[in-house]
């Protein structure tokens, strides 16, 4: 647990390292807001690659799998089981395994890929990169991609995607979905969010959310079999029990966005998805997102497969909480939903690492024996 709270560590002090002052000669410099969010974007990405490159194998279910994976191509040993991999995923792990064996330098490559994809989404949508990379590790996708590697390349670039969702470019963000996809055959849920994407937050569109629940509580079987149609696999019928913290989370952040949206009603009116600017046109995009993500969730219970589905959703909760908690207009108000999302998203984060028990302890790769 030690070497994740490092990582936030590193996060506060990069954002205390770009708000330093400048002093040119006799000169006191004051950077611009928008230059030490820049700044501080940066750093904290640098460190999210590096965290997640440098682990041991060891961190994470998968990690090992994929190690393995990825000496064995650099080896030019080819095992059953490895063709079950997407086209996309085998050729990069095969060209980075042209130049190196080190399973290092292929994580580091696979963070920074990822990162990047990320980092087109959070950075240009959110109005704190602070709150939004905080909640990226907390509650977000970040542990996910210390072990899931191939969903973690798709999903980050369904999010890069967003930003053709934004300027209504359908045929870029279907071609990105398409990529995404020889990654990870499960990005193709992504591809429908774009026709309800930019639906403006109303009651009538919660409605059909909550219509949405109930098609999905009596049609779960259907939807099950024609997700294994699409998928290729043949998951059966499975009751699951357990997942409340996402849920929860989900549901907490579609009630806390409502107020926000409702407030703005109340003050300008109806208002219309065009007319709307770019940080707007992203709240609306990750309400959309989070509903999803929560709807896509709910099938868990009966599909447990459908819980890496919603984590392609998962990404809007995070701007849309981090834009809320920056749109909060009293002080004490403020100061006092901060203080508890950060106990929150910490407890949630130490609940669920505690809950996976040893596998996701973190440990540097020159900490442990190689294999």
């Amino acid at each position: 647990m030690a070497g994740y709270f490092l990582l936030l560590l590193w996060i506060i002090a990069a954002w205390f390292l770009s708000r330093a002052v400048v002093f040119n000669g006799q000169k006191l410099l004051i950077q611009s807001y928008e230059s030490c969010e820049r700044r501080f974007a940066i750093l904290a990405s640098i460190g999210v690659i590096l965290f997640t490159g440098l682990r041991h194998f060891t961190v994470g279910p998968d990690s090992d799998a994929y190690a393995s994976y990825f000496e064995n191509l650099h080896n030019g040993i080819w095992l059953n089981g490895y063709d079950r991999f997407e086209k996309g995923f085998y050729y990069l792990s095969r060209f980075i395994s042209k130049f190196t064996g080190s399973y290092t330098v292929y994580f580091l490559i696979i963070a920074l890929i990822v990162m990047l994809g990320y980092f087109v989404y959070l950075y240009t949508a959110s109005r704190s990169f602070f709150w939004t990379i905080f909640l990226y590790i907390t509650i977000g996708p970040f542990v996910f991609q210390l072990t899931g590697l191939r969903q973690a390349i798709a999903m980050a670039l369904c999010a890069a995607g967003l930003k053709f969702v934004k300027d209504k470019k359908f045929i870029p963000f279907l071609l990105l979905v398409l990529l995404a996809s020889q990654f990870h055959i499960s990005a193709l849920i992504f591809f429908p969010f774009y026709f309800v994407a930019r639906v403006n937050p109303s009651i009538k569109s919660v409605l059909l959310f909550a219509i949405g629940m109930v098609v999905v509580l009596y049609a779960n079987e259907a939807i099950l079999n024609l997700a294994n149609k699409i998928l290729g696999s043949d998951k059966g019928y499975e009751e699951v029990s357990g997942g409340w913290v996402n849920f929860v989370t989900y549901g907490g952040v579609v009630l806390a966005s409502l107020t926000s949206f409702a407030k703005m009603y109340s003050t300008d009116g109806a208002y219309t998805y065009k007319l709307l600017d770019d940080t707007r046109k992203y709240n609306v995009i990750s309400f959309n997102l989070t509903l999803l993500a929560f709807l896509t969730y709910f099938l868990r219970y009966w599909f447990r497969m459908a819980e890496r589905g919603s984590k392609f959703f998962m990404i809007g909760a995070i701007v849309l909480l981090a834009n809320y908690l920056s749109s909060i207009e009293d002080k004490r108000t403020r100061i006092v939903v901060k203080m508890a999302v950060v106990v929150l998203a910490i407890g949630l984060f130490v609940y669920r690492q505690t809950r996976e028990g040893s596998q996701y302890i973190y440990h540097f790769f020159w900490q442990l024996a190689e294999w």
